[in-house]
């Protein structure tokens, strides 16, 4: 997959066949499912968005914003060093030296409020680091809804989408990540 995009920054909005394509990619429907058995304004979600309307031929829209020239979200994700894991699960933390500016983890607020349903899918590329031999591309998703009971089950409202499995939140990397891109 190329490092570059030429789409560039800002809303698009998605033909049939490339948002049945989003739609699956990531797993848009279980959010759909999920939403149907929760207060919704409870959760931060508003009275409509676009998980009434996946199966619809309601274009889907999308706000995708392009970065270039940066390092990237690079880092060690095991011990959550990674730039990507601070800016997407980390809240009320910065690394970065007293004055360097930034808001403790809570300028994400502005981006997640961006999205309708609460959801944010980043994709990175970055140099390979000493500390994460052979890693140059992450891709994780996240949606951030408030805390929740469903089917029974208390929720804290945090969910990815990533390859890990209960309790454990990995990434997906390199080819893998560009595949769910691409997709």
């Amino acid at each position: 997959m190329a490092r570059s995009s030429s789409l560039g920054s800002g809303f698009k909005n998605s033909r049939v066949k490339i948002k049945r394509s989003l739609v699956r990619a990531l797993a848009l429907g279980e959010l759909a499912t999920r939403v149907r058995g929760i207060d919704r304004a409870r959760v931060g979600l508003g009275p409509t968005d676009c998980l009434e309307t996946l199966d619809t031929d309601v274009p889907l829209r999308v706000l995708r914003i392009t970065e270039s020239g940066a390092s990237g979200m690079y880092g060690q994700w095991e011990q959550n060093k990674s730039h990507m894991y601070l800016a997407l699960l980390s809240i009320g933390f910065t690394e970065k030296f007293s004055g360097a500016g930034g808001s403790y983890g809570y300028g994400k607020a502005g981006l997640i409020n961006g999205s309708r349903i609460r959801s944010v899918v980043a994709y990175t590329c970055f140099r390979e680091q000493e500390n994460g031999p052979g890693v140059t591309r992450r891709l994780l998703g996240v949606t951030y809804w408030g805390p929740n009971d469903c089917a029974g089950s208390n929720h804290p409202g945090i969910a990815t989408f990533s390859r890990g499995s209960a309790g454990a939140i990995r990434p997906f990397e390199n080819d893998e990540a560009d595949e769910v891109a691409l997709a």
